[in-house]
């Protein structure tokens, strides 16, 4: 199985740069019979070793100012504040 982190723009990103992981399988592996690359749906950076590191989902991420912001603590944040439910 390979996999490969891409940006919003499907081109693969630079070591460290946080973007949606794209696997793919051989024709011998389980996983799928096809050479395609399949979007995950899944946050992750490769390291210099060819690393994945998982990073959260895609729906949990917005782009702001071309940054991409996790939603998880902004809303811990506001929830931690008195007279927000």
């Amino acid at each position: 199985v390979q996999a490969r982190v891409v940006g919003s723009d499907g081109l693969e990103l630079g070591i460290g740069e946080v973007g949606e992981i794209m696997i793919r399988a051989g024709a011998r592996a389980a996983v799928s019979q096809s050479q395609e690359w399949f979007a995950t749906g899944d946050l992750g950076s490769l390291n210099e070793a060819g690393e994945l590191t998982f990073e959260g989902r895609n729906e949990d991420r917005i782009e702001q100012g071309g940054v991409g912001v996790f939603l998880e603590p902004i809303r811990a944040a506001l929830m931690s504040c008195a007279g927000v439910r």
